[in-house]
Parts: structure tokens; C-alpha cells; sequence
């Protein structure tokens, strides 16, 4: 009797306790281990969460590039990098050239499906009423109202406008830029003898400038016969173009320089390297900001003339930049003249040193 009273009087007394449960001691070691596998874990689901979003840019970027070759199979030609609205019109207002695949945009890819024939695809996307509402046949007030048309495919989930962030009214935003060779040359003496910069250079063409007579078409069929459509670059991202129913070649292009040393850009060219100062000059239609841009760590995507997609590193050697970017490297023109610009760029199996010893020495009778 007594050793049950013994017994009874320990429980209650806490000497010795059959209860379960978790002290803080364990509560602090089951927070600090599972403290050091989120600190593991965050690097992995930040990376990933970035991967997916530059996988959803690329994919969307891949989609253009189908609907350029679709316009380019159906026309004959790829579309001009701006033209006219309404080329019958005197005063007709310009658009981008993003206008002119409308109807190809927002159809649905197998983006593993190599043999995607586009002159085989008879398929419409949603955005072909925009044409028809806001084309030609519309008054100039509805024509003006194209700038508010928010088309979720030309823009990179990276760089979403201000205003889809903040609730406001829509823009007709745009992340993606075609291939425009190099910068215009600026008339001044109202003569067109020569364009203001040859097919050669690049793929996409000024159509407010050139002439009916003396024009130059671009094709799959005239890149293919000269550097091949798998080394011409056709699109690429840039955070600082603006809308796509812009009308400048800053906006809608990337552009390269012909006057660079050993690499490297001259002061002179006005023009930033590749992801240099990326968002500082959004809709400013300042040429220095016409190079591919991104958010995506460490380089941008792009879109060949064949379309292929790629990651092209911000890192890379300019000069084999401005190769990927020539689409007849063997006739490069300096823009409104007939002047060839000559190596290294004229020539691309030139020895690289030598290339980079005689850009060098052009820059210096510059």
C-alpha cells in the first residue's frame, strides 16, 4: 500500500512523468534544420522560377518567328521593319511591322516539330481583327486608338509594362525588336540614289523610304543563298523599344556598328552592347538603346532566319556578333552609299586577329 502511495505521490509530484509531446529545445532544432533546407532549397526554386519564365519568353519569341516566316512564305518577302498603313494613301499614317503578321499571331506551335512547313499552314491567330478594325478602311481616330491594343504575345513575362503591373489602361507594348542591319543614313540632301541601308546588312528594311523601282527584297531564299538562315539573326528581345505600333528604327530594330576596335564599341557609334544599361531608355527612340536587351541573367533570346531559337550569351565577341546580324556578308554597304565597309565584317573567314588589327587601324583614320 504504501509503495503505490509512493508512486501516485511521483507522478503527481513531476519526479518522473510518462507524458508526450515537444519540449522547446526540439521546437528550436526542428526550426533551425528546416531554416538551413529553405536557405538550401532557395537558390534551386529562384533559378527554376527564372528558367521557366525566359522558356515562356523564348517560346513566345518562337511563335514570331513562325509568323514572320508564314508572312515571308505568303508574300514573297519579310515585311519591312515599319511601313505605310495605307501605302495608297498620300498621308498615310506608318506601323510597325508587327502590323503586318497580325493574322499569324497567337496560333498554337508544336515547338518540338521539326518539320513545321509554313507555307503548309493555312491557320489564323486572334489578333487578325485588329487589321480589320483598325486598318486602312477605319477613320483616323480609331487608327489612333490601335496604340491601347494589349497583345499579351509580343511581350516578355520579364518586361510587362508599368500598366498591366499597376491596373491602368493598356498599351501596345512590345519586348521583341527584328533584325534592321545598320542604322539608317539620315537624308538630308533629298536624294535617293542609294537606300538608306542595303538588304545585305541585315534583314528588315525601311518601307517608308525605299523606292518601288530600285527595291531590294529580303527572303528566306536570298539569306539562305548568301550567309544561310541558320546564321542570320532575325529577332531578339530589347527592354527599351516601346510599341509595337511604333515608327522608329530604334524601337522596332536592333542595329549593329561597323566602326568598332578590337571588339570593342566606339564612342562614336551611339550605339550600348549587348544588355548594357538594359530599361534606362524605354520608349525614348534614342538609337544608343537599339541592341538586344533582357532581364534574363546573362544574355537575351533570339530567333534565326530559319527559325531556330537560341540564348545568345551578352558576353560574345562583337565582331561575331555582327556576323550573326549580316544577312550577305560578302556585299556589305555602308548605309546611303555604295561604299563597302570591308573587314573584318566583309570577310568571314578572315583570321580573327588580323580582323580585329585592321578594324583598329579604320578606327584610328576615323
Amino acid at each position: 500500500m504504501s509503495d503505490l502511495v509512493d508512486v501516485s505521490w511521483r507522478r503527481r509530484s513531476g519526479c518522473f512523468s510518462s507524458r508526450s509531446g515537444w519540449s522547446r529545445w526540439d521546437l528550436l532544432v526542428v526550426l533551425v534544420v528546416l531554416g538551413i533546407g529553405l536557405l538550401l532549397l532557395f537558390p534551386y526554386l529562384f533559378g527554376s522560377r527564372l528558367q521557366a519564365r525566359r522558356q515562356f519568353c523564348e517560346y513566345r519569341q518562337m511563335s514570331l518567328g513562325r509568323a514572320l516566316l508564314r508572312y515571308e512564305s505568303q508574300n514573297g518577302e519579310f515585311p519591312a521593319y515599319r511601313d505605310f498603313l495605307n501605302p495608297l494613301q498620300e498621308d498615310s499614317a506608318s506601323i510597325g511591322w508587327t502590323y503586318a503578321i497580325l493574322p499569324y499571331v497567337g496560333v498554337s506551335y508544336d515547338a518540338n516539330n521539326p518539320a513545321y512547313g509554313p507555307k503548309e499552314d493555312p491557320r489564323r491567330g486572334p489578333w487578325e481583327k485588329i487589321q480589320q478594325e483598325y486598318g486602312p478602311s477605319a477613320d483616323p481616330e480609331k487608327q489612333r486608338q490601335i496604340t491601347t491594343i494589349y497583345i499579351p504575345e509580343l511581350v516578355c513575362p520579364d518586361d510587362l509594362p508599368p500598366q498591366v503591373d499597376k491596373g491602368k489602361k493598356t498599351i501596345a507594348w512590345s519586348s521583341y525588336v527584328v533584325n534592321g542591319g545598320l542604322p539608317d543614313a539620315q537624308r538630308s540632301d533629298g536624294k535617293d540614289q542609294f537606300p538608306v541601308d542595303w538588304p545585305a546588312n541585315g534583314m528588315f528594311l525601311d518601307g517608308l523610304s525605299r523606292s518601288q523601282e530600285t527595291i531590294e527584297r529580303v527572303t528566306v531564299e536570298s539569306i539562305q543563298q548568301a550567309d544561310g538562315t541558320a546564321n542570320t539573326l532575325m529577332l531578339s528581345e530589347n527592354l527599351d523599344s516601346g510599341l509595337w505600333t511604333d515608327d522608329q528604327e530604334s524601337q522596332l530594330t536592333f542595329l549593329w556598328v561597323a566602326n568598332t576596335g578590337k571588339g570593342k564599341l566606339n564612342q562614336r557609334t551611339q550605339l550600348l552592347r549587348l544588355n548594357q544599361r538594359a530599361g534606362e531608355g524605354q520608349r525614348r527612340g534614342k538609337l544608343l538603346f537599339a541592341r538586344p536587351s533582357s532581364r534574363h541573367r546573362g544574355g537575351v533570346n533570339v530567333v534565326y532566319a530559319d527559325g531556330h531559337t537560341e540564348f545568345l550569351s551578352d558576353q560574345i565577341d562583337y565582331v561575331v556578333y555582327v556576323y550573326k546580324m549580316t544577312a550577305d556578308s560578302r556585299n556589305l554597304r555602308h548605309p546611303g552609299t555604295d561604299q563597302p565597309i570591308g573587314p573584318p565584317y566583309q570577310h568571314p573567314d578572315v583570321n580573327r586577329e588580323e580582323a580585329m588589327e585592321t578594324d583598329s587601324a579604320v578606327d584610328r583614320q576615323q
